[in-house]
């Protein structure tokens, strides 16, 4: 030991005035990996200023060896070390983000997610430095390797983690993003959970979910997401799937929140007014009718809906594309496409619980937005087998929610519609008393 520590100081003494000695740096790296005081020697500020100078002056050469055992050096002295943890924040990343550039090896930007690992891990001011100088930017690349992908354990975890601790740092350091991400970034983002759904356990999966969602989560990167909803829906669709498949009810617990929040980030981007000018100009409306009409099945018995996330997903799609459009624009998803009919079926033989209300709520939403076409539209929702049966189900559920869409679906329906107004008229008074009983008002009024 004692011998150790002059070695180090020449070591040291040599790299300072030259930063490619490999020798010097192959020293420094295989004592820090087993001597507790060369760690503590090299976790100060000054010895990792010259390691990190190494780590740039060799980035681009092409021996990646000096490289590579000042990246170790650098991570031995971090780990677990708070005091060179923050020493190394003043110092900044900018070393690592260029280390995990396209143009360095892979088994080096590897090592490097290793080094970051070390720094950040249950440490909060190197994460939120991270997010400040965006590294989780260059991680996202990495990720989006077939070298990352295809061997998550060895190859991807690291990187998924400090993805997962960075990103969470979003709300509180930036509430809204001063400037999107790099278009590669964003469209990388949408590719992610994909790339992984294979490969990735439960944790891993939900970690790369959840930073996307992160960034979905914001007004600015929402503005330019119009073109990536068919993607978020196959989003949707794998993650719903793998927590229809998960044995494990803590896999579950992962899982159905995350399905939750894609479809939220659905409705928003679905919301934008640049969306619903997209979709006119696409074959998004079609693809969604289809999954509704897919997912909106229900086996004879009532016993669930074939596929909830997915149907309120799109539901919710749908609706803020009608929402933002002339009403008169898809009156023949009612009279040729028969889409109302679809829903007021499903509505009746859904079963009762809070688990399907987000899809009684989405469900007539898209049936609210229907109406507004036209009168003859109306009457022809209203002469539907189901359209009764589904109204009573909605104005006599449990949750007070669910009863003012009925009582919404009520209004639009018999706007206008005398035809509607004497059918539903009895229904009408009914969930509007209940309504009044239920707030404490003193007087209630049909709809009309």
């Amino acid at each position: 030991m004692e011998r150790e520590i002059p070695e180090v100081e020449n070591a040291l003494e040599k790299l300072s005035r030259n930063k490619a000695n490999d020798e010097a740096t192959r020293l420094l790296a295989e004592a820090s990996k087993s001597s507790p005081s060369v760690r503590g020697r090299l976790a100060e500020p000054e010895a990792l200023r010259i390691l990190i100078q190494i780590v740039e002056c060799n980035l681009g050469t092409s021996s990646s060896e000096n490289l590579d055992q000042a990246l170790r050096c650098i991570g031995n002295a971090c780990a677990d070390n708070d005091a060179a943890r923050e020493a190394i924040i003043p110092l900044g990343f900018n070393w690592a983000i260029r280390a995990l550039g396209g143009k360095t090896n892979n088994a080096t930007r590897l090592l490097t997610t290793k080094v970051l690992f070390n720094i950040c891990h249950e440490h909060v001011p190197s994460q939120q430095q991270c997010y400040r100088e965006r590294v989780h930017y260059a991680l996202i690349p990495f990720l989006g390797t077939e070298f990352a992908i295809g061997n998550v354990d060895e190859n991807a975890s690291p990187a998924i983690d400090l993805l997962f601790w960075i990103s969470g740092h979003k709300a509180e350091l930036e509430a809204n993003l001063s400037e999107r991400p790099p278009e590669e970034i964003e469209g990388l983002l949408l590719l992610l959970p994909g790339f992984y759904a294979e490969t990735a356990d439960v944790d891993n999966y939900g970690c790369i979910l959840e930073a996307m969602l992160v960034f979905l989560r914001d007004s600015l990167v929402q503005e330019s997401m119009s073109a990536g909803v068919p993607q978020l829906l196959q989003i949707l669709r794998i993650t719903d799937e793998k927590s229809r498949q998960a044995g494990d009810p803590e896999d579950k617990k992962i899982l159905d929140p995350l399905c939750t929040s894609v479809i939220w980030c659905l409705s928003d981007i679905a919301a934008q007014p640049e969306f619903a000018e997209l979709a006119r100009g696409s074959m998004l409306i079609q693809i969604l009718v289809d999954e509704i009409k897919t997912h909106a099945h229900i086996d004879s018995t009532g016993a669930d809906v074939a596929n909830k996330t997915m149907l309120t997903g799109s539901c919710e799609v749908l609706g803020n594309v009608l929402w933002k459009s002339e009403p008169e624009d898809y009156a023949c998803l009612v009279v040729e496409y028969s889409l109302d009919d679809v829903l007021f079926s499903a509505i009746t033989r859904v079963v009762d619980g809070p688990s399907n209300a987000p899809a009684l709520h989405s469900m007539a939403g898209v049936l609210i937005h229907l109406s507004r076409s036209s009168v003859p539209v109306r009457e022809h929702m209203g002469s539907r087998q189901d359209t009764l049966p589904s109204l009573q189900r909605l104005c006599r559920h449990e949750m007070s929610q669910i009863k003012q869409d009925g009582v919404k679906l009520l209004r639009a329906l018999g706007r206008d519609c005398a035809a509607n107004q004497e059918q539903f008229g009895d229904l009408a008074k009914e969930a509007m008393l209940s309504l009044s009983e239920s707030n404490g008002t003193a007087e209630a009024h049909a709809p009309n």
